[in-house]
C-alpha cells in the first residue's frame, strides 16, 4: 500500500517532533497528553490516530532485507538494568520505536544524557517496519523506521566496552492484531 497523504497528515499528528512523546508515555504508561486530557474529542482522534498508524505499519510489506539500525537511548539502566543482566531476555515495548541505519543520528539523542548509549537494533527480513529515506538499491542507503507497538525485542548482547555501553537488540516479533 503507498503511503498517502492521510497517513502523512496521521503520522506527523501523532509521530511528529512534538507529538512523539506524548504518544509513547500514553502507549508506555497510560498518561494522557495534557492537550487532551479535558477533551474528549481530541482524546479519540489521538486515540484514532494511533491506531491508524500503527495500521499502516502492519499492512507494508514485509522488509526484503535485514536492516542493521540504531537508537539513541537515555538512561539505559532505568530501561535494561545492570550491565548484562537483560542478555538473553526478551522484551515487548509497548510504543512506537524510531531507529536510523545511520549511527550518528542516533548518537545525536544520547548527547549530554547520563546512562546514554547507541543500541544496535537488527532488524531481520520479513520483518514490518515503516521505513523512510532514500535507497540505492537492495535495501541501502539512508533510512529511518518506525516499529509498531508491541513489537518485541531480544537483548543479544549488552556490555560495557572502554567505559561504553554497548547494547544490541534483534526484533523478535510483531502482533497482528489492534493496538
Amino acid at each position: 500500500m503507498p503511503f498517502t497523504a492521510e497517513d502523512a497528515r496521521t503520522a506527523r499528528n501523532i509521530w511528529g517532533v512534538d507529538n512523539y512523546e506524548d504518544t509513547n508515555q500514553y502507549l508506555r504508561h497510560g498518561e494522557r497528553p495534557q492537550w487532551a486530557a479535558g477533551d474528549p474529542a481530541e482524546f479519540r482522534q489521538f486515540r484514532t490516530d494511533i491506531e491508524a498508524f500503527t495500521a499502516k505499519i502492519r499492512s507494508v510489506p514485509p522488509l526484503k532485507h535485514a536492516a542493521r539500525t540504531y537508537r539513541g537511548v537515555a538512561g539505559t539502566e532505568a530501561i535494561f538494568g545492570p550491565p548484562g543482566s537483560m542478555t538473553g531476555r526478551p522484551f515487548t515495548d509497548k510504543g512506537f520505536v524510531s531507529v536510523s541505519s545511520d549511527h550518528d543520528s542516533a548518537a545525536f539523542y544520547t548527547q549530554g544524557e547520563a546512562g546514554g548509549a547507541v543500541v544496535t537494533v537488527d532488524i531481520p527480513a520479513g520483518m514490518r517496519a515503516l521505513r523512510f529515506g532514500k535507497d540505492t538499491g537492495g535495501g541501502e542507503g539512508f533510512h529511518e523506521y518506525v516499529l509498531p507497538p508491541g513489537t518485541r525485542f531480544a537483548v543479544l548482547s549488552d556490555k560495557m566496552v572502554d567505559g561504553t555501553r554497548q547494547i544490541r537488540l534483534m526484533v523478535g516479533g510483531q502482533p497482528r492484531g489492534r493496538t
